[in-house]
């Protein structure tokens, strides 16, 4: 076991989650018919969420505590499932005590029957993920329409730079939260409310035994609605941070995280051992090996890093300390694999070992939607890279991608911010540049042909940018019938009767080059006739028809990346035939989505181009008219096909 149960368990430890609330009292059929008549077409409801934080300061160490009780309440029989609630302990996390059990409906009464019925189990995703997270997995037996299932937790958090973030909402909705902040006089903290996170959480302020007390009630939190290509739910869903600034101890004040020169501090203090260092001469040596043939300092750094994306393999680690701090370069260099971190305090070591001046940069991916100044705290980031400046350029080398190419950052730190460790006292606030479209092509010209109901075609597709990166990560490590299935899905025309006979693709080590795949298909089941006339949309790539909104929509739509597409259709008119209807040429011009079609014949032969391109990452909600009209106009188009008619 991760822990230990204690008898002393509920009178001690979770006092303020005990269930004392009418409820229990009250007959359960009434109860849970008010409760439907309030949520009519919800399953389930979180009744109750209490949630106590205590911070106190033991000889010169902040002790911090989240002591939580929650109980979700079925307003109808989950058939066909068995509820199951988790908790989850770390090094900075710590699971220190827990408790589940079950309110089952007896007559005008509730009966509690203890959830023993739990499997403990270490986080591996998928042989490329490593972390010291545990998860406790209760399963909750005999649930039905009234049952009510509770969940007791208390963590100790081992360090005041680590105090994960709160989020109110939950895939549920919430029926009645309490949130409680217990702090010692001496520590000074601010709370860092996100999302609209202070239009719930109205605190009180109270003072009672040299302890500054927070407190809030919260009645009614509406359930997530997830959405579509949405980002991370960090950007809308309501919740807040608890930044402690400093503590005062013997008329000492010491800082924690009151600003960013305190965050940058931290930071250092985990890597200082490691920069400072002398170079392993192993690094050395290779770092010499690897730049012998290179003409400048500049060739050198480009050398070393596209070494590190071929030879050392991207394992993600986050165990303990290993989560924040680096290991050595010589031990990476070693192993030949490594994290975000590993692979950059490698890559520092070796240009360093060339006199080359590097600084390790923190990061967060766009999975996280703060800025620095906005959180300055560990919780703004995710990801390490390496910094190198050369004239008047930055570039951003992150070390994780296989295939990527050395003058663009990765594409999921695009217009993030980057703190730049340089010293102890010193670091840069970098906003790492967004790529225009043209980085980013997409270019697929396919030569047709009609063979009866059928359209056979050759195609060459060429990719630039991130749509390159992006497929040789995601055929990385697969066979070659799997790749095969993989292109075969990403290059899909017309429906799912598309059959890709052959292919070729170019080599994976061609780092800044564009790469060139031809292939053979044939798409049964196409063409359309009647009487003498042949009916044939040309519009074989329909991706933005996945990409559509509701009116409704609420959150933003990730885009991943500014991108160009041009898709070139050639189709040679059958003998005999003749063309009679070809649609007319559309152009829809907006500040930030462009679309061109146009049709042509010459030789025999329809000539169809669309081309596309977007510059905008993330579509806000102010920008959804502009999109929405985009797509339509797209959507449109779809629907346009070409008549052929036979020769008289």
């Amino acid at each position: 076991m991760i822990l230990s149960q204690r008898n002393n368990f509920i009178s001690i430890l979770l006092f303020v989650g005990l269930f004392y609330l009418s409820s229990f009292s009250q007959n359960p059929n009434e109860f849970v018919s008010e409760l439907q008549s309030m949520y009519p077409d919800e399953t389930a409801v979180k009744l109750d969420r209490n949630l106590h934080y205590i911070f106190e300061l033991k000889d010169e160490k902040i002790e911090i505590y989240r002591i939580e009780s929650e109980k979700i309440i079925f307003l109808k029989n989950p058939s066909g499932m068995t509820p199951s609630q988790s908790l989850f302990t770390s090094t900075f996390s710590e699971l220190i005590d827990y408790e589940a059990n079950s309110y089952i409906p007896d007559g005008k009464k509730y009966k509690r029957v203890s959830a023993n019925d739990y499997k403990e189990k270490a986080n591996v995703n998928g042989g490329s993920f490593y972390d010291d997270v545990k998860e406790l997995s209760f399963t909750f037996h005999g649930v039905g329409e009234g049952t009510i299932i509770e969940l007791k937790s208390k963590y100790q958090i081992h360090d005041p730079c680590l105090i994960p973030a709160v989020y109110l909402s939950s895939g549920m909705p919430v029926h009645n939260m309490e949130i409680t902040l217990e702090c010692d006089a001496a520590i000074d903290y601010d709370l860092i409310m996100l999302n609209g996170a202070g239009d719930y959480c109205r605190f009180k302020q109270s003072v009672k035994k040299n302890k500054n007390i927070r407190s809030c009630n919260i009645q009614h939190i509406d359930k997530i609605i997830n959405e579509d290509n949405e980002p991370g739910f960090s950007y809308f869903e309501p919740h807040f941070m608890i930044k402690i600034n400093s503590f005062v101890y013997n008329q000492k004040e010491t800082f924690v995280l009151k600003d960013l020169h305190n965050l940058n501090k931290w930071y250092y203090s985990l890597v200082s051992d490691l920069i400072n260092a002398e170079v392993d001469p192993a690094v050395k040596a290779m770092a010499d090996s690897i730049t012998k043939q290179t003409n400048s300092k500049f060739e050198e750094v480009r050398s070393l890093y596209y070494w590190i994306q071929s030879n050392i393999k991207y394992i993600d680690f986050e165990y303990g300390i290993g989560g924040f701090k680096p290991r050595e370069a010589a031990v990476t260099l070693k192993n030949r694999y490594g994290d975000c971190k590993d692979k950059s305090m490698l890559l520092y070591a070796l240009l360093k070992a060339r006199g080359i001046t590097s600084w390790l940069t923190w990061v967060g991916s766009n999975d996280l939607p703060y800025t620095y100044h906005e959180v300055p705290t560990p919780n703004a980031d995710n990801h390490m890279i390496l910094t190198c400046e050369f004239g008047d350029s930055l570039y951003f080398l992150d070390g994780t991608n296989r295939y990527h190419n050395f003058y663009l950052p990765s594409s999921f730190i695009q217009g993030k911010e980057a703190l730049i460790c340089m010293s102890a006292d010193s670091f840069r606030i970098e906003k790492i540049p967004v790529q225009p479209p043209t980085v980013s092509c997409f270019t697929d010209s396919v030569k047709l042909q009609i063979e009866g109901a059928s359209v056979t075609g050759t195609g060459i597709l060429k990719r630039t940018g991130y749509f390159k990166t992006n497929l040789y990560l995601s055929l990385n490590h697969r066979n070659e019938k799997e790749k095969k299935r993989l292109l075969e899905n990403r290059i899909m025309k017309g429906s799912n009767k598309f059959v890709l006979d052959e292919y070729l693709l170019g080599e994976y080590e061609n780092y800044e080059k564009e790469v060139t795949m031809t292939y053979k298909f044939v798409l049964n089941d196409y063409v359309q006739y009647i009487n003498d006339k042949i009916f044939i949309n040309l519009n074989l790539n329909k991706r933005w028809l996945g990409l559509k909104i509701k009116d409704n929509r609420k959150h933003p739509v990730f885009l991943g990346y500014n991108a160009y597409t041009s898709n070139q259709f050639s189709l040679l008119i059958p003998e005999n035939y003749k063309l009679d209807y070809m649609p007319e040429e559309l152009i829809y011009e907006g500040e930030h989505f462009y679309m061109h079609l146009k049709y042509s014949i010459k030789n025999n032969t329809i000539h169809y181009d669309q081309v596309t391109w977007y510059d905008v990452i993330l579509v806000e909600p102010d920008l959804f008219p502009e999109y929405k009209a985009f797509i339509n106009a797209i959507e449109q188009s779809y629907k346009q096909t070409i008549l052929l008619i036979k020769n008289e």
